[in-house]
C-alpha cells in the first residue's frame, strides 16, 4: 500500500475517533460465527482536522469538546494557538468548511425517502 517514496495517510474526522485498541475491536467484530458488519483496521497514520490546521495554518490545534444536539451531533470544538496571523488563517479555513452543506442535502425525497443525486448532463 505504500512504497519507498510514498506513504498512505488516512483522512479521518475527529467525530470518528475510537479510544479502544482497533485490532482488539476487529478481533471481536470478526469472530467466527459473528453477525453484522466486519472491521478491517488499516495500519496507516490518521490525518485529522487538527493535523490539517497545523499543516495549513501553522497553529497548534487541540480537541476540547465534541458532540451536540439539534443538528450538532458529530460536531467538534477545536482550540487553536499560534500567531495572530496564523490563528486568523485557521479561522478562515474553519469558516470555509463549516458552512458546507450536509452530505445528504438534496437527497431526501417525499416523506424523507432517500433518492439518488441528480445526474449532471
Amino acid at each position: 500500500m505504500a512504497g519507498r517514496r510514498a506513504g498512505l495517510i488516512l483522512p479521518v474526522g475527529l467525530e470518528k475517533r475510537v479510544d479502544a485498541d482497533l485490532y482488539e475491536l476487529a478481533a471481536r467484530m470478526n469472530a467466527p460465527g459473528g453477525s453484522g458488519p466486519r472491521f478491517l483496521p488499516i495500519p496507516a497514520p490518521a490525518f485529522t482536522e487538527l493535523d490539517a490546521l497545523a499543516l495549513l495554518a501553522d497553529v497548534r490545534a487541540e480537541l476540547v469538546a465534541a458532540g451536540g444536539v439539534l443538528g450538532a451531533e458529530g460536531s467538534v470544538w477545536i482550540a487553536v494557538e499560534g500567531s495572530m496571523a496564523a490563528c486568523q488563517r485557521a479561522e478562515e479555513i474553519i469558516s470555509s468548511v463549516s458552512a458546507e452543506p450536509d452530505y445528504a442535502s438534496g437527497l431526501a425525497g417525499p416523506a424523507g425517502q432517500v433518492q439518488e443525486p441528480a445526474k449532471k448532463s
